[in-house]
């Protein structure tokens, strides 16, 4: 199972079925395994968490397992603190990118009576705030993260929702007869353009690469650059030390630059 480095504490939230401590391996020598939090696969030789309960194959990857416990004012929901931890209730949608939470639930949730039940996956609540495309592939290169229902453009008229178009893949959003609406990395100058959460988070398919700015999160390769490589060796080791999966070694032409992740 790979050589052990450190004993964590107590149990961990996104697995409460079992108060022991999670250990540390330095490379896990295990078959591909999906990891409790994000559900994509923590790979062979990779730094990993795994539940000590005898019988138990519960692992997170090092990154997952180092998220923060809450987080505050989270620009998805600055009103009320969110909270890491499983969830019980069935049929949950992630308040962000709206998709299935999955099963098990490991996720940002609000308790608090008022707000409708936001919860949002970990990976989510990591998304930068905004990006920078190429010139050419649309004429204002800054797009910002909102919801569903920001106005469009410089309307100014808060009930305008467009239509909009993703940059990418060229399918069209809209929230009618939709339970949730995902949001999208949007023009703030355009109506109806976007960049649509699922051509940024891509699929576990094996035609999408890690970046260090989305810990554990599969993101498409021709759509993002990763400014941890921008960064190079200088923050490697700090990357490293907040559990970073890696940095690219192969930029790609005419990619995208996502800005600094969400912190906490």
């Amino acid at each position: 199972m790979g050589a052990f480095l450190s004993v964590s504490g107590h149990g961990h939230s996104s697995h409460p079925e079992h108060c022991a401590r999670f250990n540390r391996v330095d490379r896990n020598d295990s078959p591909p395994s999906p990891c409790r939090m994000c559900k994509l696969n923590v790979e062979t030789g990779a730094a990993a968490y795994r539940c000590s309960e005898p019988g138990c194959d519960v692992v997170l990857h090092d990154a997952c397992y180092r998220r923060p416990t809450t987080l505050k004012r989270h620009f998805g929901h600055p009103q009320h603190r969110l909270t890491l931890g499983a969830d019980t209730r069935a049929g949950l949608s992630c308040s962000l990118c709206a998709q299935p939470l999955g099963t098990p639930t490991v996720a940002y949730s609000c308790a608090h009576s008022r707000c409708a039940g936001f919860s949002a996956h970990p990976r989510c609540c990591n998304l930068p705030r905004s990006m920078t495309t190429p010139p050419d592939l649309h004429e204002h290169t800054r797009l910002v993260l909102r919801p569903p229902s920001a106005p469009g453009g410089n309307s100014g008229n808060s009930e305008a929702r467009p239509r909009r178009i993703c940059l990418k893949c060229g399918k069209t959003a809209t929230t009618a007869g939709r339970k949730a609406a995902p949001w999208s990395y949007q023009c703030p100058k355009c109506a109806g353009v976007e960049y649509c959460l699922a051509c940024v988070l891509g699929n576990d398919d094996g035609s999408t690469v890690r970046c260090c700015c989305l810990p554990c999160c599969a993101v498409d390769p021709a759509g993002v650059h990763c400014v941890g490589y921008l960064a190079g060796a200088l923050l490697c080791g700090f990357l490293s030390g907040m559990g970073c999966p890696g940095i690219p070694t192969q930029p790609y032409p005419g990619d995208m630059e996502l800005t600094p992740r969400y912190r906490t």
